[in-house]
């Protein structure tokens, strides 16, 4: 693996761990000591799209998988994702998926092509769909209850 890959692998490990905090491009960058521009023109070379449109689309596909599997109101998983309102939330929704937050929730069933998965390194961790984001995390219950198994 080139250095340059292991370093955006750090990118989307951080990005994934901060998913559900109110984290931006910057709180990145801060992270990482690299420039703004480096980043975005790191990120965007390894995998072709700009770092804040893989972030949004992580935490519109964390909302999605809320929406599914817990009972929390929309404002709820709004505030947990860091939306800023249910206005800005169901906007942002209704663009990614073409379909009110209530909407997606009602389906029949769950459609997991609409999902973006957390990009996947070789032998990193391995992703089957947004539901498990990393090997041994899982999402459940009334709450969105987090359980991650270590092994060692």
């Amino acid at each position: 693996m080139s250095y340059e890959k292991k370093i955006v692998q750090h990118f989307v490990r951080w990005i994934e761990d901060h998913i559900e905090e109110d984290k931006t491009i910057d709180d990145l960058v801060n992270y990482t000591g690299y420039s703004r521009s480096a980043v975005q023109l790191m990120f965007k070379k390894e995998f072709g799209l700009p770092v804040g449109t893989y972030m949004r689309q992580r935490k519109m596909c964390r909302a999605a998988t809320l929406l599914r599997l817990t009972k929390l109101s929309v404002i709820e998983i709004a505030h947990r994702v860091h939306f800023g309102g249910a206005q800005n939330f169901g906007r942002a929704f209704k663009r990614t998926f073409n379909m009110t937050p209530t909407e997606y929730r009602n389906l029949p069933s769950w459609d997991l092509s609409l999902l973006v998965s957390a990009i996947n390194f070789d032998n990193c961790w391995h992703v089957d769909s947004c539901i498990i984001e990393r090997s041994g995390i899982y999402v459940s219950g009334d709450e969105c209850f987090y359980q991650q198994k270590i092994l060692r």
